[in-house]
């Protein structure tokens, strides 16, 4: 018999607004509910809880807006939190500390991986990540004690520079449902794909620094001059 458990995620960005958290917690919300679990959504734009007051701030000020959409948070939890089984707080940034046993914190990235890095190398950004270090640092110091997931392995070891001991922390894969989309055909643009001669590599996404294509290509390099049956395409997708 599985417990079915009532699930509260809260997100600064949720689908279609937004890219890797959005699509992720959307998916996720899918396969608890398919498991019969009842899942409340918070974030800017809802749809179960909505918090719109900090949907400009998001848009005008980056992450001082997230930041003020995470503070609210805060106080919602304050009063809401003995209303559900389970609660989880994607990329959270906590300013206050709420003692509550039920909460996990699920971490995608940490602005001061982001700024470590890449963006050290654009001066104009410096005091927008300073500004941003300053915030997550204060945020953290009132997260220590509750439970964490991460995203990626590599953000297992990142946590300890917050002191977040790494061991036994849970990944959720930040994936596609492929299952709740099938594909009976592939579009025209990408029928050469069902060629059986050679093996195709397919990267679909964003072309940006934090992607890292640059070891993408190297590595493909290396594959070529192992043998001529390997493809690489690269297919830009903009969120």
């Amino acid at each position: 018999m599985v417990l079915k458990m009532r699930i509260l995620m809260c997100t600064h960005e949720y689908y279609p607004m937004g890219s890797g958290i959005a699509n992720l917690v959307y998916n996720l919300n899918k396969s608890l509910t398919r498991l019969g679990h009842s899942v409340d959504i918070c974030s800017p734009i809802g749809p179960d809880i909505k918090l719109e007051e900090a949907v400009k701030p998001i848009e005008r000020f980056g992450g001082f807006g997230i930041a003020y959409f995470w503070y609210k948070v805060g106080g919602l939890l304050e009063t809401k939190h003995k209303e559900y089984d389970l609660i989880l707080l994607h990329n959270p940034l906590l300013f206050r500390e709420v003692k509550a046993k039920n909460i996990v914190c699920v971490v995608h990235t940490l602005f001061y991986f982001i700024f470590k890095e890449s963006d050290w190398r654009n001066i104009k950004k410096l005091p927008y990540y300073l500004g941003m270090l300053a915030l997550e640092s204060y945020a953290y110091k009132h997260m220590r004690h509750l439970s964490f997931a991460v995203t990626s392995p590599k953000t297992i070891s990142e946590l300890e520079h917050y002191g977040i001991k790494p061991e036994g922390v849970p990944i959720i894969y930040n994936g596609h449902d492929f299952s709740a989309t099938p594909v009976k055909s592939l579009p025209k643009s990408l029928e050469y794909l069902k060629s059986k001669q050679g093996i195709r590599l397919v990267y679909v996404g964003r072309f940006a620094y934090k992607k890292n294509l640059p070891r993408l290509l190297l590595v493909f390099k290396h594959l070529r001059e192992l043998s001529n049956i390997y493809h690489l395409y690269l297919i830009p997708l903009s969120l």
